[in-house]
């Protein structure tokens, strides 16, 4: 079944309006894009900006308890996510590109290109838990690397705080 858009005058079909009941045929009169278009217009108006940033500061301090049980449960059922939202911020922190959000990803990109996520890139020692796995910089933040894929290898703990602000080509040859 399709309808026409009252904003846009285009024809769509029923799955392009928003649900509503008390329409004759369940949905609104506006299709997803012009709702979407009218609100992100009226949302950028000043005063709502303000409006809506206050609200949210009060519904924030009403609920502050509330927050913390809920991030601290995501946090727990998401470890990889957490982990790579770190990462993003310490790359974001230095400047520096990202292109991966999660470890699984890493993962998939590291058996691609023949790494082992499970053994050290270094020592090539298998490592067992995901806390004994550190994801190591070869070029190191500190001296302008990234953390793109390209640039990211599995460790163990011991092998990247050994290594610290050294390049990987730097640490597998032994110098300082």
């Amino acid at each position: 079944m399709e309808k026409t858009c009252k904003i846009c005058g285009k024809t769509k079909s029923l799955e392009d309006f928003p649900k509503d009941k008390k329409m004759a045929d369940g949905h609104v009169h506006q299709c997803k894009v012009c709702v979407s278009a009218r609100q992100k217009k009226y949302k950028s108006r000043p005063e709502v900006k303000e409006h809506i940033r206050k609200s949210r500061k009060a519904w924030n301090v009403c609920n502050h308890d509330r927050n913390i049980r809920t991030r601290k449960a995501w946090e727990e059922k998401n470890p990889d996510k957490v982990k790579a939202n770190d990462h993003a911020k310490r790359a974001r922190k230095r400047g520096a590109p990202i292109d991966w959000k999660s470890t699984n990803e890493l993962e998939e990109y590291w058996i691609s290109i023949d790494i082992d996520p499970w053994r050290c890139y270094y020592c090539s020692c298998e490592m067992i838990e995901k806390h004994d796995r550190h994801i190591e910089h070869m070029t190191p933040l500190c001296r302008n690397g990234t953390s793109l894929k390209e640039n990211l290898v599995p460790s163990c703990v011991a092998c990247n705080q050994a290594k610290h602000s050294m390049t990987a080509e730097e640490f597998m040859n032994g110098q300082k």
